[in-house]
């Protein structure tokens, strides 16, 4: 190391390339994240369905912690109206009353788009099992075909 100090690499038995880490995924077999096909966490993030379920439960949850929180604030301006405390603090409320509900209808846009993926999605799913069939089918009837005509023969 250049300030010192030592560091341990493993040889990955499929690449040959130095590693500091090595998997057992198989047994009796230690691979490197790269031959294994390992991702981190972050990079499904965006890529995964239940990665955008879960950021948007997360934004749920904040969001349900903010109205909570402006409830509060909804009460205590109640109480300083009733006693003709300044307006500056109604105008800041509706400020952020303003600023909650444009983050309301931007989770609400996410969870709509996250149902339209997922949709997206299955049908994908669907039409690639149906043309699998639809294959299938084609060269079964090519094999019956070929066993008419040799049974004719």
């Amino acid at each position: 190391m250049p300030h010192g100090g030592e560091r341990y690499l493993f040889r990955c038995p499929l690449c040959q390339s130095w590693r500091t880490h090595l998997y057992n995924m198989a047994a009796l077999s230690f691979l490197c994240r790269r031959c294994l096909g390992l991702r981190y966490k972050s990079q499904y993030i965006g890529r995964r369905l239940d990665a955008s379920r879960e950021r948007i439960e997360e934004a749920r949850v904040a969001l349900a912690r903010a109205e909570a929180a402006l409830m509060q604030q909804r009460k205590k301006e109640a109480d300083r109206r009733a006693r003709n405390l300044r307006r500056a603090d109604s105008a800041r409320l509706r400020r952020q009353q303003a600023i909650w509900r444009a983050r309301r209808a931007r989770l609400e846009r996410a969870d709509s788009a996250y149902k339209r993926r997922r949709d997206e999605a299955y049908l994908r799913g669907v039409f690639r099992i149906a043309a699998w069939c639809d294959r299938k089918d084609k060269s079964l009837q090519r094999l019956a075909a070929r066993l008419e005509k040799h049974a004719a023969a």
